[in-house]
């Protein structure tokens, strides 16, 4: 890609911290909806005390779907397979537009190298206008047109 040398390793790892750090953000916040869910041992019960535990369970049941996601998300990073690619394909780092992107997870911004990546899930409308292209090949999406930089 480049003059800079991209390692894939490097960049593998960084997601998944990545990812991972919004797991773990997401676990905190789960715990914390699950204790205020709990019923108190005070004896003291009101109608407001209900309202509430049913909120915070409501809430806690979605912190968890989100989570579950996380974890899905951080699961198919590792499964994503690094080697060198010629092809747009899971595994494959992309640069478009000056952009750079892992593909094959979806993911908001991270760093690695001193560089800024995204990803790319494999559902996304952009990937099925990449799938299979090579570097200098042009895609257009969203009534852009743009040249595929590099694939590694």
């Amino acid at each position: 890609m480049s003059e800079q040398r991209i390692d894939k390793e490097q960049v593998r790892n960084d997601l998944l911290s990545h990812l991972r750090g919004g797991e773990d953000v997401l676990d905190e916040a789960v715990q914390v909806r699950a204790t205020d869910a709990a019923p108190t041992d005070d004896g003291a019960y009101t109608i407001d005390d209900e309202v509430q535990a049913d909120e915070a369970g409501d809430t806690h049941a979605a912190f968890q779907q989100v989570d579950d996601a996380q974890a899905g998300l951080v699961a198919d990073a590792r499964g994503l397979d690094f080697s060198p690619k010629d092809t747009v394909e899971p595994g494959a780092i992309i640069t478009l537009a000056g952009d750079r992107y892992v593909v094959g997870v979806a993911s908001d911004e991270f760093t690695s190298g001193g560089a800024t990546y995204a990803g790319i899930g494999t559902d996304a409308p952009l990937y099925a206008e990449l799938r299979g292209k090579r570097a200098g090949d042009s895609v257009s999406f969203r009534g852009q047109s743009s040249s595929i930089d590099a694939v590694c």
